[in-house]
């Protein structure tokens, strides 16, 4: 029986969009074809890139958040095509997990995955072999505790796998991603909890639910390999969408992005949904944080993001 969840999101729609097709590994497969092959050992780079995001809670304020990008790719050659594995975590954060404790009976322990959409671009040194510049990538599920289940009709919440366990007398055939949520139920004096500062005061999640979160829900990709033909010179740089998103506009003169309040009906572009009672989408665009805005300082803006922040690959000419 799973206890509580709440909805985050998987965008599949993404996947479709861009045509990622699947191997039999689990590893997503793109263009192919790329040199650099058996003999070329592949130089893995990570980032922990920001992200300015904007959700459709009734505050929807720009905030910065983040998610590791991780790139491997070998012979890169000036003028050649070339191999990349494009793979990488999104990261819920604690703050949106903390303030779904006093909103679920008895707590969240249990998140369950609808959308996530995540978009790898290339800002200079090469172009894809195939028609889209964009790699979109998706939750990797096999990563997932407990991952792809089928819950019944009712009880809504119990997971199956016929119907015959379910009172409800049918168990939906349509999976949904059902994650576990990091917590403690150490909420003695100097413990988990406590140290984190949720076991003190009638309000406290200790006090509320017995346990507290602790620490952001991280959701492996599904690692994607696509092909890319390499520029005469300089350095191949791979980060998150932050060009052609309809969810933010980037204005020339201030060099700082705008990412609207989202709805909560729309799918998502770049970034998550989550539903806890309250469906909250949260929309982003790669960016870095310039600081508060003036005169509001609940709103973060959100620059364009240097290339010294991005993967790099140097082109070997």
């Amino acid at each position: 029986m799973i206890r509580s969840y709440v909805v985050l999101s998987l965008g599949l729609s993404l996947c479709l969009m861009f045509a990622v097709g699947c191997s039999d590994d689990a590893t997503e497969t793109g263009g192919g074809g790329g040199t650099g092959g058996a003999d070329c050992t592949p130089e893995e780079q990570m980032a922990e890139l920001s992200l300015g995001c904007s959700n459709s809670s009734p505050i929807g304020l720009q905030s910065i958040l983040s998610a590791d990008l991780k790139v491997a790719a070998c012979g890169i050659t000036a003028g050649e095509e070339f191999d990349a594995e494009i793979s990488g975590t999104a990261t819920f954060p604690e703050a949106f997990l903390d303030a779904a404790q006093p909103l679920v009976m008895g707590g969240l322990k249990q998140a369950k995955l609808t959308d996530l959409a995540y978009i790898v671009q290339l800002r200079s040194g090469a172009t894809p072999s195939g028609a889209d510049s964009n790699v979109a990538l998706r939750a990797d599920t096999s990563q997932l505790t407990p991952g792809e289940v089928r819950l019944c009709n009712f009880p809504p919440d119990q997971v199956c796998t016929e119907d015959s366990e379910c009172a409800g007398m049918t168990c939906v055939v349509d999976p949904v991603i059902i994650v576990d949520v990091p917590t403690s139920e150490d909420c003695a004096a100097g413990g988990v909890c406590d140290m984190a500062g949720k076991a003190e005061g009638e309000t406290s999640q200790c006090a509320l639910n017995g346990f507290c979160v602790t620490g952001p829900l991280d959701v492996p990709l599904l690692p994607v390999t696509e092909t890319f033909t390499a520029d005469a010179s300089g350095a191949v740089l791979f980060g998150w969408a932050d060009q052609g998103l309809s969810n933010s506009t980037y204005d020339e003169m201030t060099m700082l992005y705008t990412i609207p309040k989202p709805s909560a009906a729309s799918p998502i572009e770049q970034g998550l949904k989550v539903d806890a009672g309250l469906v909250v989408a949260i929309e982003c665009v790669m960016g870095v944080d310039e600081g508060e805005e003036p005169g509001n300082e609940e709103n973060d803006l959100v620059g364009l993001t240097p290339d010294e922040d991005l993967i790099s690959f140097p082109i070997v000419e």
